[in-house]
């Protein structure tokens, strides 16, 4: 028997018939660009230098936690941007100043969970899927950026710490990214043009193989509201979607498998 699936070949995915899993060609790597240093832990030590110049009264009234605990493995959240000083602990997103906190993920350790076990889901790993890790991360606003220029080897340890460093452990397998820094910068960004930032409610969505779709606040442009609950007009990456070809995939998997 052949250990590697030679019909039906993909550019994207091999199949091991042996082991009866999938993973990435060996040609195939995922790579991650981030227009700005993710919030939580890859990012205090900068917005904490940022803060200290433009406005130190508020950097020191964040900075409230106690000194470096590098070592401090204690299962507590650090609510959005305060405690500056506090390293290897999980933090919320910051939300905005007058909402309440948040409970969601900080984009920080939202990337850490990816190398700890990878971006394809649950969906996908009952299907077979081996971990899909990030190879490497690209990231703007730091390189070339004249108030980060003097911290960008610390910023770049900031990262390997956030994103895997602090959750190496005996017998652990956590994938490490290669951290980069552009000095390309996304042209919607918060230091082009007027200085301010505003959230989009448009996003476009390219797919390989099957085209772009425009999407208006989650869902399809164009698309009446009563339509948004039909199959065919919903976004391809709703949840919906995903698992109805999660579903699809499984039944036909199932049928493969029945004809060996």
């Amino acid at each position: 028997m052949q250990k590697w699936a030679t019909s039906g070949k993909s550019e994207w995915l091999q199949y091991d018939q042996e082991d009866d899993h999938w993973e990435l060609n060996p040609n195939v790597s995922l790579h991650m660009y981030i227009s700005e240093l993710p919030c939580g832990e890859a990012s205090t030590r900068a917005i904490a230098h940022i803060q200290s110049i433009h406005d130190p009264e508020m950097a020191s009234l964040k900075d409230d936690g106690p000194p470096n605990i590098l070592d401090d493995l204690t299962p507590v959240a650090a609510r959005g941007r305060n405690a500056y000083s506090r390293f290897n602990v999980v933090r919320t997103k910051p939300g905005r100043g007058d909402a309440p906190p948040t409970n969601a993920m900080s984009c920080s350790d939202k990337i850490a969970l990816w190398c700890a076990v990878g971006i394809q889901g649950a969906l996908l790993s009952s299907m077979g899927m081996t971990p899909l890790y990030i190879k490497s991360i690209t990231i703007s606003g730091v390189k070339g950026t004249q108030i980060l220029e003097d911290m960008e080897n610390d910023i770049q340890d900031d990262c390997r710490r956030a994103f895997s460093g602090r959750l190496h452990k005996p017998d652990s397998q956590v994938h490490t990214p290669h951290i980069l820094f552009t000095t390309c910068q996304y042209t919607q960004g918060r230091d082009r043009g007027s200085g301010k930032s505003r959230s989009s409610n448009e996003s476009l969505c390219w797919i390989s193989d099957l085209g772009k779709e425009i999407l208006t606040n989650g869902v399809r442009r164009g698309v009446n509201p009563k339509n948004w609950s039909n199959p065919s007009l919903r976004p391809r990456i709703c949840k919906a979607s995903i698992f109805a070809q999660y579903l699809d995939t499984r039944k036909a998997i199932h049928i493969v498998r029945k004809l060996r």
